[in-house]
């Protein structure tokens, strides 16, 4: 008889349909060199390779796990073969923490195991922000549509999270992180959002300097290159406290500014017309 999954495994989203035939094909071709795992009976690592053994119709070989921190294991082992997004890694946590606080458990097992009882432990566990996780538990528990397609990579946390408030009617009016003069406002309570489209800016002027560095400007893109890895980096860093993301949004804030002010532009949007009518002028 087919053991049955465990409650754990399920956390973590299921195989791509791509991901999925190409771990067939290698088991056919190789055969299943991982056993499949169970702990108290049910599989808590290797659903994905017993489905294709069934689906090959061949044998596999089974071993229970005997350890004291079964939650480790699978988190380790899944990180360690699959490649999860953040975002995909924070809604995992949230299942881990809804686990640990009694919610969607269908047996004792479940209730006995020894979960992450608290947001901080998880989010140390699968490397991901505490905010983040926050934010996956609200999506996983109110909208249940956008917390299956961030498992399975489709959107983003902070996206779903967006999409969600607009739903509730929560959408705050759109703010840049930059501006002309900004440095003397007051930044608004959602640092991390204006850091994120700050982020989307610094990516869509990176793919740019790429492409400009193979013209005549080599030198002075050179130098703007450095300066939006150093404002990636550090927007990337972000931000274990309050008065950490004020700092770094206020980093950002001047930065954008001074390379508006190096390009004679007023707006962050004008920035790649600006750079784009250098090159055609070189």
């Amino acid at each position: 008889m087919r053991p049955p999954p465990h409650e754990l495994a399920e956390i973590f989203p299921e195989m791509s349909v791509e991901d999925f035939n190409g771990l067939k094909a290698d088991i056919a071709k190789n055969g299943l060199r991982e056993p499949i795992w169970l702990y108290g009976g049910k599989v808590i690592d290797g659903r994905h390779r017993l489905r294709a053994c069934d689906e090959l119709g061949i044998g596999y070989s089974t071993r229970e796990y005997e350890g004291d921190d079964p939650v480790s294991f699978v988190i380790s082992a899944n990180l360690n073969r699959r490649h999860l997004s953040e975002s995909q890694r924070a809604m995992v946590a949230a299942g881990l923490a809804k686990l640990s606080h009694g919610g969607d458990r269908r047996s004792d097992q479940a209730a006995n195991l020894p979960l992450a009882t608290t947001q901080g432990v998880a989010s140390k566990l699968l490397n991901i922000s505490s905010r983040l996780v926050r934010d996956a538990k609200v999506i996983d528990k109110e909208s249940p549509g956008l917390a299956k397609e961030v498992k399975e990579g489709k959107k983003t946390v902070h996206a779903a999270k967006r999409e969600l408030d607009a739903q509730k009617g929560k959408v705050a009016t759109d703010r840049k992180v930059s501006r002309p003069n900004a440095e003397h406002d007051e930044f608004s309570p959602n640092l991390a959002d204006e850091l994120q489209h700050a982020d989307k800016e610094i990516r869509n002027l990176h793919a740019l300097v790429e492409s400009l560095k193979k013209s005549d400007l080599a030198k002075e893109v050179a130098a703007w290159h450095l300066k939006f890895d150093q404002l990636e980096g550090r927007l990337h860093q972000c931000m274990t406290t309050k008065a950490e993301a004020e700092r770094q949004a206020k980093y950002s804030t001047k930065l954008l500014a001074d390379i508006r002010s190096a390009l004679g532009v007023q707006k962050n949007a004008e920035i790649l017309p600006a750079l784009k009518a250098r090159r055609r002028a070189a």
